[in-house]
């Protein structure tokens, strides 16, 4: 009843039966499906790649795989070309595109998310990436302790296993179990967020566009925001608490979050604990060997490529789901990861490159 083609002949009544049963790990379980003998049998080793998604690429391959991609929405070959390349790959046990916590926010307002979410899952081969502030949190960690030893900013390495949770090279499962949850409850404020930060965003490109701003200048703004972005996240999330506690609205505690007042407090901690004359949080912060942590250089790269062309004279749609905006036009931190989704998204809108196995 359970057992799956492909069958061959039972090893032990000899019926051309025997099929695949299960599949965990490394080991693929088959049974027969007329005298039920069963046994286990070890699968080649596996070496899979590992490829991060962007939000904009998940949902092209959904829309693509469900065939509701609007007719006539530009570069449709290439990503039926896409999609049709990436299953094969991933069917055939050779990548796996691993989830990640930058999609909840823009999956929960999309008009499908359980459909969206789902498919996604089915692309990850259980596994996901791990929450990128905690992986930003551990960098900022090794900076701080080398800025306390005086010494030069480090060099970061890692592999991908480092940063997924899950086996990268365990066989895909016959059978996948999920949780169809539902964060519609966010829809309102996330959507809200979003349109701040759109007209954020289109004032902060009248502003590229006024200055005639180059790559080279708007790299080296964003490289050196690092103290002023963090202290101005810090205080637009106290802010937010506090605002939320005197509200009589329930649904207030939503805005509710303490991710960087606790990060800051264990990292005031260690200064305190290490307590180097003239060195503490606030000097940390704006050290110029920030500039090299990992998460904010990508950040920084993302937006002066992004402010190049609109400073260039192209028109990107500059929409997308950033949440706050410093008023001086300063990025925040807290908006760091989501400008760069939609940095990454209105870029590839421009021209995907041509897509080779």
């Amino acid at each position: 009843m359970f057992e799956l083609p492909p069958f061959r002949k039972c090893p032990k009544c000899k019926k051309d039966a025997f099929g695949t049963l299960s599949v965990g790990g490394t080991m693929a379980q088959k049974r027969c499906a007329e005298c039920r003998y069963s046994h286990g049998e070890i699968l080649p080793d596996l070496d899979k790649r590992v490829v991060y998604l962007d939000q904009f690429a998940v949902s092209e391959l959904y829309k693509t795989k469900t065939k509701t991609r609007r007719p006539g929405a530009p570069s449709e070959q290439f990503w039926q070309d896409c999609y049709a390349l990436a299953n094969r790959a991933y069917l055939r046990q050779q990548v796996i595109f691993p989830l990640s916590n930058l999609h909840s926010n823009e999956t929960i307002v999309f008009h499908s998310p359980e459909d969206l979410r789902l498919a996604h899952e089915m692309f990850s081969g259980e596994t996901r990436f791990e929450n990128s502030d905690h992986i930003a949190r551990l960098q900022e960690w090794k900076f701080a302790e080398a800025y306390l030893r005086g010494e030069k900013p480090p060099t970061l390495t890692f592999t991908a296993d480092d940063v997924l949770s899950g086996d990268r090279n365990v066989w895909l499962p016959v059978y996948h179990i999920g949780v169809n949850s539902d964060f519609s409850i966010f829809a309102p404020g996330l959507r809200k967020s979003k349109a701040t930060a759109e007209d954020g965003l289109k004032q902060l490109a009248e502003g590229w566009v006024k200055n005639r701003a180059t790559f080279d200048q708007i790299l080296k703004h964003e490289l050196s925001s690092y103290g002023p972005a963090m202290r101005y996240a810090v205080h637009e999330e106290v802010k937010r608490s506090y605002a939320a506690v005197a509200s009589d609205d329930p649904a207030s505690v939503l805005d509710m979050s303490f991710g960087l007042q606790n990060r800051y407090k264990e990292l005031a901690a260690l200064f305190t604990k290490r307590a180097v004359s003239g060195k503490d949080v606030s000097t940390f912060l704006d050290w110029k060997g920030n500039e090299h942590q990992p998460a904010h250089k990508i950040f920084a790269y993302l937006m002066a490529a992004l402010g190049w062309r609109v400073s260039s004279g192209q028109s990107p749609k500059l929409s997308g789901h950033p949440q706050r905006f410093h008023r001086d036009r300063d990025l925040c931190a807290l908006c760091r990861c989501d400008v760069r989704r939609s940095a990454m998204r209105i870029l590839a809108e421009a021209r995907p490159a041509p897509f080779r196995a």
